[in-house]
């Protein structure tokens, strides 16, 4: 985040040099910018041109006296929020006080001017003229990375949607909107059973209170899942889905981010859910080892497999819909490769009966065609 300059302008106004003098002996300082005039309208034209920070202003001047000036600065919007303090000989009745407070004022020094108040107070003002710096810095900052991410969400290929701690929709990108069949504005505050917690026949599975997206986030988990529809077009079409929690600094839950793809159409998931049961499973006659792919570290035993998905047993634990990515040594080299990369949801787990191990159904989410050759391999050698 840029932070904003320390050197601070301060326009001093007397039509007597001594006085701008003494002021400037006085507030002098490494971290200052000290500015003079002389006359009211050489006031207004530097209050204008340069980026200021206080004003002190002297009530009595000729042709334009301080008054006349501070209620010039006070109409124009760049330098009506400049604070100015008035230096004044004159009479301390109430009247005057009152005058000069009317015209924006928001201090009064008295000549023959005390230097511990006079820089006490420019302290004061130049302090809070440096935080509301920040604070503009700050929202500034907070304006562009909001519409950045804006702007990468609305480019995105994949449905992203935000939801509130309610589930209610509170953003949508046009890939969303597309893959549900609506307007954005139309997805706004809808609750997301009503949407992409349909199951095959069209009706909402679970509240969102009560789904197992919202339970695994509560516990400041992911969750995936593949056994979702939407309506499109009158017909029901197939979604693939990660939501992912939220929290503040507190790590407190505040909403969720779901990343939707499509799945195809019903027909179109059923017939590959059929043919990956037609698949045939079978035990491998390799004894083949996973790895996770991210960490290296040994995760178990392939049992089973077949081109939809592999059956493990492992002593790690696995929660349905975790989703990895793990890496096999093959048997012997196959097209060129000794090691063969799958990217696998747990669709379930049980305890295996025997030294600990659990048992791990995993089903296949992505897979290179490279991959793809290679389990076909292992089930027609091994």
């Amino acid at each position: 985040m840029t932070t904003p300059s320390l050197v601070q302008t301060i326009l001093l106004v007397d039509d007597r040099p001594e006085n701008l003098m003494a002021l400037e002996a006085i507030l002098e300082g490494p971290e200052r910018r000290l500015l003079k005039a002389s006359n009211g309208n050489d006031a207004l034209t530097q209050a204008l041109k340069q980026d200021i920070s206080l004003i002190l202003l002297d009530v009595q001047m000729p042709d334009m006296d301080g008054f006349e000036v501070a209620e010039l600065l006070r109409r124009n919007t760049k330098t009506r929020q400049i604070p100015v303090i008035f230096c004044t000989a004159i009479s301390k009745e109430k009247k005057y006080l009152a005058r000069g407070f009317d015209v924006g004022a928001v201090d009064y020094l008295f000549k023959p001017i005390d230097p511990d108040l006079l820089t006490a107070k420019v302290r004061v003002f130049l302090e809070l003229d440096m935080q509301k710096r920040k604070l503009q810095q700050t929202v500034l900052q907070l304006h562009r990375v909001q519409k950045e991410n804006e702007r990468l969400l609305r480019a995105m290929g994949e449905g992203v949607i935000g939801l509130d701690k309610g589930g209610l929709v509170t953003f949508a990108n046009p890939a969303a909107a597309s893959l549900l069949g609506r307007e954005t504005q139309q997805l706004i505050a809808q609750p997301i059973e009503s949407l992409i917690f349909l199951d095959a026949g069209g009706k909402p599975q679970w509240l969102w209170p009560d789904s197992p997206a919202f339970k695994a986030i509560m516990r400041g988990e992911p969750y995936q899942s593949a056994d979702m529809y939407c309506k499109q077009a009158g017909r029901l079409k197939a979604i693939e889905m990660t939501i992912t929690p939220i929290h503040d600094r507190n790590s407190v839950l505040t909403g969720a981010v779901a990343v939707l793809r499509d799945g195809g159409t019903r027909e179109k998931v059923q017939s590959t859910f059929q043919e990956r049961r037609k698949s045939v499973r079978k035990r491998l006659s390799a004894d083949l080892t996973l790895f996770d792919r991210a960490t290296g570290t040994n995760v178990g035993r392939l049992l089973n497999l077949s081109e939809g998905g592999m059956r493990v047993v492992t002593k790690k634990s696995f929660t349905d819909g975790q989703r990895s990515v793990f890496s096999m040594i093959l048997p012997r080299m196959i097209n060129g490769s000794t090691t063969v990369s799958v990217d696998a949801i747990c669709v379930w787990s049980q305890q295996a009966g025997y030294g600990g191990d659990t048992l791990v159904g995993f089903r296949f989410a992505e897979m290179k065609p490279e991959s793809i050759e290679v389990i076909r391999y292992l089930l027609e050698k091994y």
